[in-house]
């Protein structure tokens, strides 16, 4: 193909999260768009608007669209489809029956598995039932792309746990008020869209010490236990501060106690 970097600089116009490294589904784009594009003749505001008719009728971007597109999803909703602009939307949009908080997508050309995840009544991200799941995947259709079949699951995300942290606080604060809002600040993390699939010990620190009264945190012997795509649970610690998970969401799944918390004299 002769147009490969006019249309390389074309859609870092079009899409400014393309990313010419990325070498899967953005190369996908590339085959869409290739043979609309000649690279002798065709001017730059020309091949811009092919390359934006090529897209949509072919539902092919990058993956942070289809990430966004997951977390639209409103529940019980049905969408209406634009078949001049060759897209779907919701007529209204409702925040409180979007139910998907999490979604990454994985893999690479041309098998891809999108992770999806909600919230539970408890407040912890959980897998979806097998009746929401049903719904999305129909969802979803509305935005799979031609010719590149993204599978679609639903698993438990990975728990994060160390039992031997410890939390060093300021003088005279009360431990037990403190365990509780540290608490509350990791489940109000969790639904917080990742942007990738490493989990920095330092994002986790980072949490933490929201809590004003924190000075100090010691992590003892984190680990991450994932269950794989295969149905195996891996349990892996972190290597240079670094999980490198298969879906990037996370629990912390060890409950911070007073027990956890050192009050400095």
């Amino acid at each position: 193909m002769g147009a490969v970097s006019k249309i390389l600089e074309a859609l870092q116009i079009v899409l400014p999260d393309f990313a010419n490294s990325d070498g899967s589904i953005e190369n996908k784009i590339i085959d869409t768009v290739g043979s609309y594009a000649d690279s002798e003749t065709v001017e730059r505001n020309n091949t811009l608007a092919t390359i934006n008719a090529a897209l949509a009728n072919q539902k092919v971007t990058n993956k942070t669209y289809y990430r966004r597109k997951a977390v639209a999803f409103q529940l019980g909703d049905m969408l209406i489809y634009d078949s001049i602009n060759q897209g779907a939307y919701y007529a209204t949009i409702d925040p409180g029956k979007q139910l998907v908080k999490q979604a990454y997508v994985t893999g690479s050309y041309p098998l891809y598995t999108l992770f999806v995840n909600a919230i539970g009544a408890d407040g912890h991200l959980r897998k979806l039932t097998t009746g929401e799941l049903d719904a999305f995947r129909t969802y979803f259709e509305a935005f799979q792309p031609i010719g590149l079949k993204i599978s679609i699951t639903s698993m438990d995300v990975a728990n994060i746990t160390d039992p031997g942290i410890l939390i060093y606080v300021r003088a005279g604060a009360d431990a037990g008020m403190v365990a509780t809002e540290i608490n509350a600040n990791l489940l109000a993390y969790e639904s917080v869209f990742r942007e990738n699939n490493k989990v920095a010990l330092t994002e986790i620190l980072d949490v933490i010490q929201q809590q004003p009264d924190v000075v100090a945190v010691g992590f003892n012997d984190p680990i991450a236990s994932e269950m794989q795509l295969s149905g195996e649970i891996r349990a892996t610690r972190p290597v240079e501060g670094l999980f490198d998970l298969v879906n990037g969401a996370f629990i912390f799944a060890t409950e911070i106690t007073a027990s956890h918390i050192k009050v400095m004299q």
